[in-house]
């Protein structure tokens, strides 16, 4: 399955290190800047849970992969309004991470995505 272009930006970060799931806002908002605010977040979960559906990425609290979530406690963190809102101090971050399948899938794209 090929991917967007948004999710190709977000298994690219997701290659580097955790991100907290609220840094994929901001990526919307770059790649398609005419979208409104209320639509960002649905673009964002849309684009993710393909990224989900395909092994591609994994969620986390607080950017420790000791303590990945598994496929259901990945899509109630995705439901959760908080998990898309810079958290309170107190306040545990939902992060993400490209799996092994998404590092293949990253670095050894098909000749077709390279050129997206």
């Amino acid at each position: 399955m090929t991917l967007s272009t948004l999710e190709w930006e977000i298994l690219s970060m997701a290659t580097e290190d955790w991100f907290p799931l609220w840094n994929i806002l901001q990526t919307v908002r770059s790649v398609f800047p005419d979208v409104s605010e209320e639509e960002t977040r649905e673009v964002a979960e849309r684009a993710v849970t393909n990224l989900l559906d395909q092994g591609l990425i994994q969620f986390c609290y607080d950017y420790s992969d000791a303590e990945t979530l598994d496929q259901l406690e990945s899509r109630i963190a995705l439901a959760a309004a908080s998990s898309w809102e810079l958290p309170a101090e107190s306040l545990r971050q939902v992060c993400y991470a490209a799996t092994e399948a998404g590092e293949r899938r990253y670095f050894s794209p098909s000749p077709q995505q390279k050129m997206e």
